[in-house]
Parts: structure tokens; sequence; C-alpha cells
């Protein structure tokens, strides 16, 4: 636990320096890179930590080859497959495989926030926490990464690159594909629709027509299928044994009234304000629309649209002046990203606590599942 909390009290002090004092460039450059090598250090260097560790480990020990990659093994998409050989060409080590994945991850989601967010730190910290239960998720992690780099290339006004990145994350994981949804984003919806929209999908998550959707999503190539007929088959025994967040869910409604209700103020100096508040708008349509039938979908296929909010509350800071007022919204968020982090590891606590590493609590046996 002790490495968690020295990473989030790190990250809270650059936060809280960043909004509260004028940072010279090189300093802040010093500052991302200390940061940087932090997380790189804690996710590359894991063992035995984190969900889905014995098929990701089983897939760069035993189908990580040539041969596998030829032979149409559908277990994993083919960009995935292929970084785990490339990486195996420099070393038959899973440390090294996670090591590298970790720098390629990282290095992404830096690039993408800092042109993302007025604030740098605070995003960075309220995403390692909020995200801290997807540590593990190697392939949606990449893909997330990827479809990061498109939507900034697309606010730039690069959209035939938006769609190149998009694709390319989609051979790490198909679910990227609904990442393609962001291009028909940079508009203002009013109010009036959303609710409506919202509505619509509380209506339609009552019936069949959520299962219906999804299972078109296995018309794609033979991945799909399979992938689309393993999530089917287990999505009423997921939907017994698993529990929905009230609580996250209210958070996110409280968070959307607080973004909508200062969406115009920030509009005046952020254009591209409203990328980040519509895809936040539909990870909570998911919810609603497949609450009641298929939780893969708010845990996996609203990944690429919930990654927004600690952006959207970065965002919030700008709309203060006074220093000793941005001091206390940003230690509010501070204490925010504690809760965030507890919140997100929630159905698996124990595949995180403690932090076990290939030089840190060694002798710990985790039962791992």
């Amino acid at each position: 636990m002790g490495i968690y909390i020295i990473t989030i009290l790190i990250l809270s002090f650059f936060s809280i320096l960043e909004v509260t004092r004028k940072i010279s460039p090189s300093t802040k450059k010093i500052m991302i890179f200390f940061a940087f090598i932090l997380l790189v250090f804690q996710t590359g260097l894991r063992w035995e930590t984190g969900t889905d560790w014995w098929p990701y480990f089983d897939q760069f020990k035993y189908e990580s080859d040539w041969q596998s990659f030829k032979s149409g093994n559908i277990s994993v998409e083919k960009g995935y497959q292929l970084f785990n050989i490339l990486i195996k060409y420099i070393s038959n080590n899973y440390s090294v495989f996670l090591f590298m994945h970790a720098i390629i991850f990282y290095t992404l989601i830096f690039k993408s926030f800092k042109s993302f967010t007025p604030f740098f730190f605070i995003s960075i910290l309220l995403l390692y926490t909020s995200t801290m239960g997807m540590m593990g998720s190697n392939r949606q992690l990449l893909a997330l990464g990827i479809c990061l780099i498109g939507l900034n290339k697309l606010i730039e006004g690069h959209k035939t690159q938006f769609f190149v990145f998009v694709i390319i994350a989609s051979f790490f994981h198909l679910t990227a594909l609904l990442f393609l949804i962001y291009f028909f984003f940079n508009k203002k919806i009013e109010i009036k629709w959303i609710i409506v929209g919202m509505f619509i999908c509380i209506l339609i998550g009552f019936t069949e027509l959520p299962l219906q959707l999804f299972s078109v999503f296995g018309r794609f190539n033979e991945l799909s299928a399979f992938k689309t007929e393993v999530y089917l088959n287990s999505a009423l025994d997921a939907l017994s044994k698993s529990q929905l967040s009230l609580a996250g869910l209210t958070k996110r409604m409280l968070f959307l009234i607080l973004f909508l209700y200062t969406r115009d103020k920030i509009l005046r100096n952020y254009k591209h304000y409203n990328y980040f508040l519509n895809g936040y708008i539909l990870g909570i349509a998911f919810y609603f629309l497949f609450s009641r039938s298929l939780l893969v979908m708010i845990s996996r296929g609203s990944f690429y649209f919930n990654i927004m909010e600690p952006i959207l509350l970065s965002y919030q800071l700008t709309l203060l002046k006074k220093p000793n007022k941005k001091f206390v919204l940003s230690a509010c968020m501070c204490i925010l990203a504690v809760i965030l982090f507890f919140q997100s590891i929630a159905a698996y606590p124990d595949l995180f606590i403690p932090y076990k590493g290939i030089w840190i609590n060694t002798s710990f046996h985790r039962e791992m599942y």
C-alpha cells in the first residue's frame, strides 16, 4: 500500500504546486519526467499485481511466436500478439515486456494529456487513481493511449490521422472502434436533448435491444465473433454475481451537472472542451443502456468515455482566479483522488494490495484469478 500512498502524495504535491505557483518550463519538464519515471517503474516492474495476470502471462510465454501468429489464433488481437512477438526478440522475460508496455502507454498518455488539459498534474493524478483497477488490462490500455493520440490529431484538424490511429488501436482491442464516434463530438448539445437522450437510454436498457445491438459487433471478423459469443454467454452469469455502484453513478451525474453548468464559460477559451464533455456524456449513457444486460460494456466499452473525467475536472480550475481558491479546489481534487483509488480497485482489492513487484514484497504470495 505504501507505494500507492507515496505516488498519490507526490502527484498531489505537483498538482497543487502547478495550480498555485508559477513554474518555469524547465522545472515543469523535470517534474513531468519524474512523474513519468515513477508511474512507469511502478506499473512496469509489478509482479502478480493487477487483473488478468495469468492470461497475459501465458500469452507472452506460450503463444507469442510467428507460428501462433500465422495459425490464426483468435484469443487476442493481431496487433497485441505482434507486439508480444517483437518484445520477445529482445527478451523472454515478462518483466521486460511489462516495462516496455508501461513506457509506451505512459508516453502516449503524457503526450496527449499535455495537449488536452490546462493543468497536467491534477489530470494525471486523477487518471492514475481512477484507472488503478484497470492495471493489467494490457490490450485496452494500449488501445486507449493510441486513441487519445488520434483524438489529439482530430482536435488539430487532421481527420484522416484520427481514423488511422483508431484503426491501429482496434488491432490491440476491438472495442477501440467505439472511439470513432468522437469524430462527431465537436458540437454543443443542448441540455434538453441530453436529458431526452438519457431518458431514452434508460427505457432501452429495460429491453432486449442492447443485447441485439451488441450481437452486431460479432459480424466484423472471426475474433469479434468469438469475443461477442464469450461476452453474451457470460452476460447473465455476470449480472447475477455483480452489483453496480450507485455511488459511482451518483458521482458521475453530479459531475455532469457541474460540467454542463460551467460549459459556456470554459468554451470561451477552450474550443475543444465539447470533445471531452460529449465523450463523458456517452459514458453515462452506456451505463443506462447496458446496466441490465451487459456489464462488460460499462467496464470496457465506456472506458474510452469515462476517461474524460480527469480532463474535465482539470478545466474547472481555470474558472478560479484567486490562488487561495485554486488551492482549496485542487486540494479537494487530491482528496477525491484517494476516494477514486479505492473505488477503482473495489471489485478486486486483493489483486492490488499490497503492491508486489520484482523487488518489492517478493515473498508475498498472492492467489491470482
